[in-house]
């Protein structure tokens, strides 16, 4: 359903941001859609970035060790003086 979503959505947009920073799980299917909606945004010539938090990375660092996916660096932590 999300990638059909963004392949709805995706017509005259240049750059596309998934938010998931606050999804609790992602499973296989969900890392399918994922990787579904990376070819669509590259069909549709549009960037992407994936935004996501621990749970979601810590899948993607499994289900994609190499990176693929176009995953936003996560923010780096202030030193405490």
């Amino acid at each position: 359903e999300l990638a059909g979503y963004v392949q709805r959505h995706i017509a005259g947009s240049t750059h596309v941001v998934l938010d998931l920073r606050l999804v609790d799980f992602l499973g296989t299917a969900g890392f399918a859609a994922l990787h579904n909606i990376n070819v669509i945004c590259c069909g549709s010539e549009a960037t992407w970035v994936l935004q996501a938090g621990r749970q979601v990375r810590r899948v993607l660092s499994i289900c994609d060790p190499d990176g693929a996916l176009p995953l936003e660096k996560a923010p780096q932590l202030s030193a405490v003086q």
